[in-house]
C-alpha cells in the first residue's frame, strides 16, 4: 500500500478496455478486493448489468461510455460524496474541450448531467474501507453518446445535440474526461470543497427556482438556493426557513 495514498493520484492512470462486463463498478470492486488499488480506469463496450444510484438499472447501449475510475483516498466516507460534484464538473469540461457547446448542459443534484432537462449522464460512487481514515473509491460514469435509452426519464445523447462539432466516440471522451477528472480531483483535495461548490452552482439546474424533493415517503417543495459545505442541497421553504437535504430525488416543478 502507498505510504501516502494520495501520492498515487499523481502517477499515470492506466485505461483498461473490456469488450463486455456485468458493470464497470462491479469489476472495479472485485479488483479492489484482490488488492489492486489503482488509480485505474476500467471501461467497457457493453454492460450486462449496469446500475445507477439506489440500485436502478442503467441501460447500457453499445457506443455509449461506461467507465469507472478506482483509486485510494485518505479521506472520510463523508468526503467521498463530494467527488460526485467533481465528476460532474470534469465531464462537462471534457465535453467542452471536444467541441460540444455545453452552455445548456447543467448539473442535477446530486449526480446527473442534463441538457434541456434531459439526462445525458449519471454517476455512481461506491467506497470500500482500506484502513483507518482510508478508502478505496469507485467512481462509475455512464454517458449517452450515440443513443439515448428509452426510460421513465427524458433522455438525450451527446451526438444529437445540435451544437456538437463532430461525432464523439467513447474512447475519445474517456481520454478527455480522465484528464479533467484527475485535475479537478487534485484541486478538490488541495483547495477544499468551496471552489468545487462554486463551479457546480454556476451550472446547477433549478438554482433559485422551485423544486420538489422526494425524501423517503415525504415530498418537499421549496426554492433551491445552494449547496452546503458537505454537498447537501439547501432549500428555502415557504415559511422562509432553510432546509438541508442530504439524500433524495429532485424534480423541477416544470418537469
Amino acid at each position: 500500500m502507498f505510504k501516502n495514498l494520495e501520492t498515487a493520484l499523481l502517477q499515470p492512470w492506466p485505461r483498461i478496455w473490456l469488450q463486455e462486463i456485468d458493470s464497470t463498478n462491479a469489476e472495479a470492486c472485485r479488483r479492489i478486493a484482490r488488492g489492486e488499488l489503482g488509480p485505474t480506469w476500467i471501461a467497457a463496450r457493453s454492460q450486462t448489468s449496469g446500475r445507477g444510484r439506489r440500485g436502478r438499472e442503467w441501460l447500457s447501449e453499445t457506443g455509449n461510455l461506461f467507465t469507472t475510475a478506482y483509486f485510494p483516498l485518505e479521506r472520510s466516507p463523508a468526503f467521498a460524496g463530494l467527488v460526485c460534484f467533481t465528476t460532474c464538473i470534469s465531464l462537462r469540461a471534457a465535453l467542452g474541450e471536444l467541441g460540444v457547446d455545453v452552455s445548456e448542459i447543467q448539473y442535477k443534484w446530486p449526480n446527473d448531467l442534463r441538457w434541456r432537462g434531459r439526462k445525458l449522464s449519471g454517476i455512481l460512487i461506491e467506497t470500500s474501507p482500506l484502513a483507518q481514515d482510508a478508502l478505496a473509491m469507485c467512481v462509475g460514469v455512464g454517458v449517452n453518446i450515440i443513443s439515448a435509452p428509452d426510460t421513465d426519464q427524458k433522455t438525450a445523447c451527446v451526438n444529437n445535440l445540435p451544437s456538437a462539432a463532430s461525432s464523439l466516440s467513447a474512447d475519445g471522451l474517456l481520454e478527455a474526461f480522465a484528464e479533467c477528472f484527475k485535475s479537478e480531483l487534485i484541486s478538490l483535495l488541495t483547495n477544499g470543497f468551496d471552489q468545487t461548490r462554486l463551479k457546480w452552482l454556476d451550472h446547477a439546474e433549478g438554482l433559485n427556482e422551485t423544486i420538489s424533493v422526494t425524501v423517503g415517503a415525504e415530498r418537499i417543495s421549496g426554492i433551491l438556493i445552494g449547496l452546503d459545505a458537505d454537498g447537501s442541497l439547501v432549500m428555502q421553504m415557504q415559511d422562509g426557513q432553510k432546509r438541508r437535504i442530504t439524500a433524495g430525488d429532485v424534480q423541477l416543478i416544470a418537469d
